[in-house]
C-alpha cells in the first residue's frame, strides 16, 4: 500500500518538475515570476495533500504498474545499416493481469510522453505479467551520427490502468558500413572500348591503371595497351578506347583478348573481334567498248574495240582496294553479217507466193465428207543481201465433216445400220436446302429407245421414259455447317444512343457528346442461332457554335460591352459688328444595349446635347470681316473628331473654350465694376 502511495507522490512530483522544466524563467518579469512561485507553492501543497490521502487510504494494485521502453543499436555488416531494437520492460504487474502495447516511431523532435494509444500505428503486442517484450525494430543509415528518432509506446493493462513511455537510441558514431568487395566486376569490352563503372566506396589509391590486350588478326601480333592516370585515380564511369591510345598502331582488324582494371581481382578474358578484315585483291576491271560499221557490199562488219584496263591498288587510308588509272588499247577485227544485218541491207521482205486448191469426197460408210486442201507456198529467202524465191512448200490438209442429207442422197448411200442399244440411266442426287434446312434425295430412272430419223438419216433417241422418286428429311446441324449454309437472317443490332451537350460560355461553343452502344448479333454455329455479341461503345465529341437559345439557356453572361459612340460637331459664326465668335457644339452619344435574341451589343438612337459659347474674335478673324460689317460671317471650319468615346482630349476642347469664355466675361464685369466705383468716388 505504501509503495503505491509513494508512487503516486512520485508521479505528482514528476509532473510538477516537468512543468518547471519547460518554463523559461529568464524571460519572466518579477510580477510573473512571483505568480509562478505562487503556482508552484500551491502545486506542492496539492501534492502533499494528495500523498496524505493516498498514504492514509487503500491503494489499488494497478496504479503501480510500469512499462519502460529501451533502445539498442547493432551494426549490420551485411547491409551497412544500424539495426535498432526496442524492448519494453514491464514491472509491478498484479498477478493474473494481461497487457496490450501499441507503439510508433516519431521524428527527431520530442512530442511528449503519450497518455493514450492515439496515433500509434504498430501493434498491438500482447503480454502477461512482468518481464521484457520486444516491440520491434527498424534500420537507420550506417552514416547516422548522434541520436535516432523518438519512439513512443503506450501500455494498457486488463485492470484498466495505462502507462506511456518514450525513448530513443543515442550516441551513434556513423561508422557502420559493409566490407569492400575486391571481386567487383565490370562490363565486357565492346568495339567502342572498355567501359568501367568504379564503385563509390573503392579505397583510395586503387583506380589508376587499366591494361587491355589486343591481337592483330592479320599479322598475329599481340600488344597490351596501358592506360595510367598520372594525376590521381579514376572514379564514376570511364571508357578506355584503344583506338584513342597514343601507341595505337592503327590496326583495322583486331581481337580483344584480356583486360585488367586496377582495384579489382576480376579480369575479363574472351574473344571480341572488331574492325574489318582486309578484302582479297579483286580482278582487274576491264571495260570493252566496241564500235561496229556495216559494209553491205562486202557482206562484213568492221569492228573497232576500245579496251580500258584498270588494275586494283591497295588504299590504306580507305582500307580497301581502289582501281588506278586505266590503260587504253585498241583491237580491230571483222565478222560476217548477221541475218538481221543482211535483212537490214536487203530491205523489206516480199510477201510469200501462195496457191490453194480444195477437193471434197463423200463416204457412205462413215457418212462423212473428206475435205482435202493442198497449199503450195513459195517463200522469199535471203541470198546474200538480196531476196529470191526459195523451194516450194506443199502442205496437204485433210478434215472430215458430217455429210448433209442432200450429199448422202446424191451419193446414193444406203440407210443406216442396226440401232444402238437402248439407254438406261439411274441418277441419284442429294440436295440440301439451306432455306428449309432439309435434305432431299431424288432418284431419276430414264429409259430411251433409238428410232430412225429419215430426215436426218440417223438413229436418234426417242421419247424418254422417266421415273422420279423423291424423299425429304430434316438436315442435321453438321450437314448444314458442312454445306456452308448461310446463317438465317440476323436480327437488327441493338443500338442505344445518348447525346449530352455541354455549353462553353467562354468560347460560345457547344460540345455534343454522342455515346452509341451497339450489340451486334453473333452466329452460333453449334446451335445455329443468333446470340448477342459483346457491346461496342463509341463516343464522339462534336464541337459546334452554340445557338443563341443554348447560350441564353446556359445561361451565359453577355460579352464585354463596347464603349459608347460619341460624335462631336462644332460650328462657329463671327459677328463682325460685335467682333464676337459664337461656337455651337453638338455632342451625340449612342450607348450600347444587349440584344438577347442576337446576343450582340446594339447601339441605340443618339442623344444630342448642344452647348453654345461666345468669345472675342482674334485679330486674324477680324481681318476677314468686310469693309461693311455684316451680322453673321462664317468662320473657317476647324477639324473635329467624331465617332469617339468620351474618354479624353476630344471632348475637353469645347469645355476649355466655354471656361475661357466664362473667365473672359468675369474679367470684363470686374473691370466695369472697378471703373464704376472710381467714377462714383470722383463724383
Amino acid at each position: 500500500m505504501y509503495d503505491s502511495a509513494l508512487f503516486a507522490l512520485f508521479l505528482s512530483t514528476k509532473n510538477l518538475l516537468d512543468t518547471c522544466t519547460y518554463t523559461d524563467w529568464g524571460e519572466m518579469t518579477k510580477e510573473k515570476q512571483g505568480g509562478k512561485r505562487k503556482f508552484i507553492a500551491l502545486a506542492l501543497l496539492s501534492a502533499l495533500v494528495t500523498s496524505f490521502f493516498v498514504v492514509s487510504g487503500p491503494v489499488s494494485g494497478a496504479e503501480a504498474h510500469t512499462g519502460d521502453i529501451t533502445a539498442t543499436a547493432a551494426c549490420n555488416a551485411g547491409t551497412g545499416e544500424y539495426d535498432v531494437t526496442y524492448t519494453l520492460t514491464l514491472r509491478n504487474t498484479p498477478p493474473g493481469q494481461t497487457a496490450s502495447t501499441m507503439w510508433r516511431i516519431g521524428s527527431q523532435n520530442f512530442q511528449g510522453t503519450p497518455n493514450s494509444a492515439a496515433g500509434m500505428d504498430k501493434g498491438p503486442i500482447s503480454s502477461a505479467g512482468n518481464g521484457q517484450v520486444v516491440l520491434g525494430s527498424h534500420s537507420l543509415p550506417g552514416t547516422t551520427v548522434g541520436n535516432g528518432p523518438w519512439v513512443y509506446a503506450y501500455t494498457k493493462w486488463s485492470g484498466g490502468y495505462g502507462y506511456g513511455s518514450d525513448t530513443r537510441v543515442e550516441g551513434l558514431k556513423g561508422n557502420c558500413s559493409k566490407p569492400f568487395d575486391w571481386n567487383w566486376q565490370y562490363a565486357a569490352p565492346t568495339c567502342d572500348g572498355l567501359t568501367v563503372t568504379y564503385p563509390a566506396d573503392l579505397p583510395a589509391g586503387q583506380a589508376n591503371d587499366v591494361n587491355i590486350r589486343v591481337k592483330n588478326m592479320e599479322t598475329g601480333e599481340v600488344r597490351t595497351f596501358n592506360f595510367h592516370n598520372n594525376t590521381g585515380t579514376w572514379s564514376g564511369t570511364q571508357t578506355f578506347d584503344v583506338k584513342a591510345h597514343p601507341d595505337w598502331p592503327g590496326w583495322k582488324y583486331y581481337e580483344f583478348q584480356w583486360t585488367q582494371v586496377a582495384g579489382t581481382n576480376y579480369h575479363w578474358q574472351g574473344s571480341l573481334i572488331c574492325g574489318t578484315q582486309k578484302p582479297p585483291k579483286p580482278e582487274p576491271k576491264v571495260e570493252r567498248t566496241p564500235k561496229e560499221t556495216v559494209d553491205c557490199a562486202a557482206n562484213i562488219v568492221n569492228i573497232v574495240i576500245t579496251v580500258k584496263t584498270s588494275d586494283p591498288v591497295w588504299n590504306e587510308e580507305l582500307y580497301d582496294w581502289a582501281y588506278g588509272e586505266p590503260v587504253v588499247t585498241t583491237e580491230m577485227s571483222t565478222r560476217p553479217l548477221t541475218d538481221a544485218e543482211r535483212l537490214q541491207c536487203a530491205g523489206d521482205k516480199p510477201e510469200p507466193k501462195v496457191d490453194v486448191k480444195t477437193t471434197e469426197k463423200v463416204s457412205c460408210e462413215t457418212e462423212l465428207v473428206t475435205i482435202t486442201k493442198t497449199t503450195t507456198t513459195e517463200v522469199y529467202v535471203l541470198d546474200g543481201t538480196k531476196w529470191v524465191l526459195g523451194e516450194p512448200d506443199v502442205k496437204v490438209e485433210t478434215s472430215d465433216r458430217p455429210a448433209t442429207i442432200e450429199e448422202l442422197n446424191k451419193a446414193e448411200c444406203p440407210p443406216g445400220t442396226e440401232p444402238p442399244p437402248p439407254v438406261h440411266e439411274v441418277d441419284v442426287k442429294t440436295s440440301l436446302d439451306c432455306t428449309t434446312e432439309t435434305v432431299t434425295t431424288t432418284t431419276t430412272t430414264t429409259d430411251i429407245l433409238y428410232v430412225w430419223n429419215t430426215e436426218t438419216r440417223t438413229y436418234v433417241l426417242g421419247k424418254p421414259d422417266v421415273k422420279v422418286e423423291t424423299s425429304t428429311r430434316p438436315a442435321t446441324i453438321e450437314e448444314l455447317n458442312s454445306a456452308e449454309c448461310d446463317p438465317t437472317t440476323p436480327p437488327e443490332p441493338k443500338v442505344k444512343e445518348e447525346v449530352t451537350t455541354v455549353i462553353d460560355c467562354a468560347t460560345e461553343t457547344a460540345t455534343d457528346t454522342k455515346v452509341v452502344t451497339t450489340i451486334d448479333p453473333v452466329w452460333n454455329a453449334e446451335t445455329r442461332t443468333w446470340v448477342d455479341g459483346e457491346p461496342k461503345v463509341e463516343s464522339t465529341d462534336t464541337v459546334r457554335p452554340a445557338t443563341v437559345d443554348e447560350l441564353n439557356g446556359a445561361p451565359c453572361d453577355p460579352s464585354t460591352p463596347p464603349p459608347p459612340v460619341v460624335n462631336v460637331t462644332s460650328k462657329e459664326v463671327l459677328d463682325c459688328t460685335t467682333k464676337k465668335v459664337t461656337t455651337s457644339t453638338d455632342v451625340a452619344e449612342s450607348k450600347p444595349t444587349w440584344d438577347v435574341d442576337t446576343r450582340t451589343w446594339v447601339f441605340g438612337d443618339p442623344v444630342v446635347k448642344t452647348s453654345v459659347t461666345q468669345r472675342d474674335a482674334t485679330a486674324a478673324e477680324v481681318k476677314t470681316c468686310p469693309a461693311t460689317p455684316s451680322k453673321n460671317t462664317p468662320v473657317p471650319p476647324k477639324t473635329t473628331k467624331s465617332g469617339l468615346a468620351v474618354t479624353g482630349g476630344e471632348t475637353i476642347l469645347p469645355l476649355v473654350g466655354g471656361a475661357a469664355a466664362l473667365i473672359l466675361l468675369g474679367a470684363t464685369l470686374t473691370i466695369l465694376a472697378v471703373r464704376r466705383r472710381r467714377q462714383n468716388a470722383d463724383a
